[in-house]
């Protein structure tokens, strides 16, 4: 799995936005938290945490371990620690109307006291606890999607999914744009604005909306399917010989040009090693360490290389290699363009 940068996928967070956020121990829960209640307060933003099974002492232990001095913020009310309680059950009774307007009014306190915004985490083990109207957090939580669009306003659900249930869970999914896991941070796929997911109608409105987003995926794999199937149709008409590999040195695709010069099929060779299917066992190495190198190169390299073809034989190609710029580790790709080189003098 690769490692996740918390610290960047927080700083690319944008006033607007409201996530949900799942951890399974405290050592996740502080990697993403410690990193979003920092990169607040380094913004100049008012920022609050709502505790339920977290103490205040360990939060400040955590941020002064992080280089901030947790004390000072909190002295000048910048920094807010405090309980689920004094948050969403200020008269007893959580109310999700209430808990709207009275986000409405931080904010603009928020703004009134020279911050630039207002971010809030809340950990929301408070549903779970049969207080007075804790049974209508996921109302709240579809409801409160409404605030975001226009407000100075951040806010990160934390869900401990060793307490919540599945079903809970893809519940909560349902309600938040995004969703942060030990993985990173992702667009939800699964939300929808214009749902309702409360009282009797959260089940039904889940399973159609599910469906529907089953439907607009599988239009969207036939639609990337017919780019792919074009693609390799214009592949097919060029002239000069291609082979598409992986970030690995592994074969995705040959164009026939290259087919019909190596007399494999891309079927055939398909996940294999390029330079252990065909290279010359002298010049493995070399043809490794020339792809290998093609993301760092400026300038394509330029190489000749003598390929084994199906039948044993060696053939010269004349080679570019080149890797397009893709952000995705998972989805790199090195492409070999190659021509007929001219035999070396006898």
């Amino acid at each position: 799995m690769a490692t996740v940068d918390c610290e960047r996928e927080i700083a690319d967070l944008r006033p607007g936005e409201h996530l949900l956020f799942l951890h399974e121990s405290e050592a996740e829960q502080r990697e993403w938290t410690v990193p979003f209640l920092c990169e607040g307060l380094e913004r100049g933003e008012q920022v609050m945490y709502a505790l339920d099974m977290t103490s205040p002492e360990t939060v400040v232990r955590d941020l002064q371990a992080a280089g901030l001095d947790a004390e000072a913020y909190l002295h000048s009310g910048q920094l807010g620690l405090l309980s689920v309680r004094e948050v969403y059950f200020p008269g007893g009774c959580f109310d999700p109307e209430a808990m709207l307007h009275a986000w409405d009014r931080l904010v603009d306190q928020a703004l009134e006291q020279g911050y630039t915004g207002l971010r809030v985490t809340a950990e929301m083990t408070w549903g779970l606890r049969r207080w007075p109207g804790s049974r209508r957090m996921l109302e709240y939580e579809y409801k409160v999607n409404s605030l975001f669009p226009d407000r100075l306003f951040i806010a990160l659900c934390q869900y401990d999914q060793r307490r919540f249930s599945a079903a809970e869970l893809l519940e909560a999914i349902a309600v938040h744009p995004e969703v942060v896991t030990a993985r990173g941070r992702h667009q939800n796929l699964f939300f929808s604005a214009s749902q309702s997911y409360c009282g009797a109608e959260v089940a039904e409105n889940l399973l159609r909306f599910r469906l529907e987003c089953m439907e607009t995926r599988t239009n969207l794999r036939r639609a990337l399917e017919e780019q792919a199937s074009l693609a390799a149709t214009v592949l097919d008409a060029v002239a000069a010989m291609i082979m598409i590999l992986d970030g690995e040195g592994r074969v995705v695709f040959l164009n026939q040009a290259m087919e019909q010069a190596l007399g494999y099929c891309t079927h055939e060779v398909k996940g294999q090693t390029a330079w252990e299917l065909l290279a010359s066992p002298q010049e493995r190495d070399d043809l490794r360490r020339l792809l290998a190198g093609a993301e760092q190169d400026p300038a394509p390299p330029v190489f000749t290389a003598c390929f084994t073809t199906r039948e044993g034989q060696p053939r010269r190609l004349r080679c570019t290699c080149g890797a397009p710029p893709i952000p995705s580790a998972s989805q790199r790709r090195i492409v070999i363009t190659a021509t007929a080189a001219p035999e070396p003098p006898a």
